[in-house]
């Protein structure tokens, strides 16, 4: 619901990103200049300017959850220092944000730069969120219940690893060819994991490389899973 860019980070966050991170596209080359221009300059709040496109999502039976607060930068680079209180009013804002445009209560909860962490989930449990998606990585289970809270918390074991980078960003900035991505792709899917969860940008996913995550969409029902939303997975395990 927040604004896309901090100022105030706009200096020290590009030795910040680089941190355990092997390869990761540039807002250029991920938004074009045009794009990467106007969000700089106008820097709105990115799911209120665009409501009818939020509501859209959500009728179409997709599940929407909250993504940070009033700032995803600001979050990203400094969620870890904040006060139970800022954490709690940033939240509670996004999530009545949201829930003004979807017409129902925001049950689902990823941190901006997967930095979350005990806090954030203790707070997250009493505001009613039922989990969250701030692990990334292979290891570990897919679905695990916070000891600190009754959170359930949701690993994404498909991204661009090290550092958690979106999964097709991380393919093209890795210098595949669209057959090499679904190439690497096959050899992620061999390991035959009952739940995978693939994190990527839809605005870099969704528009300039559509035609690859049609083609990985194809691919992964090929080898017999169902697209389906995480309220699903977790009604089915029973959780």
């Amino acid at each position: 619901m927040g604004r896309a860019v901090s100022y105030r980070y706009l200096v020290s966050r590009g030795k910040r990103r680089q941190e355990g991170i092997v390869s990761k596209l540039g807002s250029l080359e991920k938004l074009g200049l045009v794009e990467t221009l106007k969000t700089g300059f106008f820097n709105p709040p990115v799911g209120i300017a665009h409501r009818a496109v939020v509501r859209s999502i959500f009728n179409e039976g997709h599940e929407v959850g909250l993504h940070g607060g009033r700032n995803h930068a600001t979050w990203q680079y400094a969620a870890d220092t904040w006060t139970q209180q800022r954490i709690t009013e940033e939240i509670t804002w996004g999530k009545k944000s949201l829930e003004e445009i979807i017409g129902c209560s925001v049950m689902a909860f990823s941190s901006p730069g997967w930095n979350g962490g005990p806090t954030v989930n203790r707070i997250l449990s009493k505001l009613g969120f039922q989990y969250s998606a701030d692990l990334h990585g292979k290891d570990g289970a897919c679905i695990q219940v916070c000891t600190d809270s009754r959170l359930l918390q949701i690993r994404t074991n498909l991204s661009g690893e090290p550092g958690g980078v979106g999964y097709i960003e991380w393919l093209t900035a890795s210098g595949l060819s669209q057959e090499g991505a679904l190439a690497r792709t096959e050899e992620a899917l061999a390991d035959g994991q009952a739940t995978t969860v693939l994190y990527d940008h839809p605005c870099y996913a969704g528009i300039q490389k559509l035609e690859l995550l049609e083609e990985l969409i194809d691919l992964v029902v090929r080898h017999g899973y169902k697209i389906t939303t995480m309220n699903d997975i977790l009604a089915r395990d029973g959780q």
